[in-house]
């Protein structure tokens, strides 16, 4: 016995990102599979014999296959409908003009790369819990402390004793 199978789309022609809702019913099935196939990717879910769902088509090869597969008494019979899917067109950037006669990113100048870094680094430095700002400052001080005794060798002492003063902290600590 062959199943009755309709299947129908509400558009054969989409854009990258459009939803299109497709529609099918299939008499006398055992089971019933919907596939959809976009020329990368094949996703086949189990479905009712009747039913309707939405699909929002994005990646697609050109086209997107939608299949129906029924099983009656271990037979499986399909039924397709192909959605052409056309590229979204890309959509281009404005120019910036800032009145200096460059154009683009350019423009944005080392004051501005610079802020934007503040920017960045205070907010990183907020997300640290407070034992990694410590270790951090502490890194940073005793690298300062290293660049000095390489041109002055007093500060390599206070370096160390910085380090044996922060170590021994840690050991009182717990």
């Amino acid at each position: 016995m062959t199943p009755k199978i309709e299947l129908s789309v509400d558009k054969t022609t989409v854009t990258e990102g459009d939803i299109v809702e497709m529609r099918w019913s299939c008499q006398n099935a055992d089971s019933v599979e919907l596939t959809l196939d976009n020329g990368f990717k094949k996703n086949t879910i189990p479905v009712e014999a009747v039913g309707s769902k939405k699909f929002r088509l994005n990646r697609s090869n050109g086209r997107t296959h939608l299949v129906i597969g029924a099983t009656i008494n271990g037979k499986t019979h399909y039924k397709s409908v192909a959605v052409r899917v056309k590229k979204m067109k890309a959509t281009k950037a404005e120019e910036v003009h800032d009145y200096t006669g460059h154009k683009g990113i350019r423009n944005n100048g080392l004051k501005n790369s610079w802020e934007n870094f503040k920017t960045k680094f205070k907010y990183a430095w907020s997300m640290f819990p407070a034992n990694k700002q410590l270790a951090f400052k502490i890194m940073m001080l005793l690298g300062f402390f290293l660049l000095l005794s390489a041109f002055i060798p007093k500060f390599q002492t206070i370096g160390l004793l910085i380090v044996m003063g922060y170590l021994c902290w840690v050991v009182m600590k717990r």
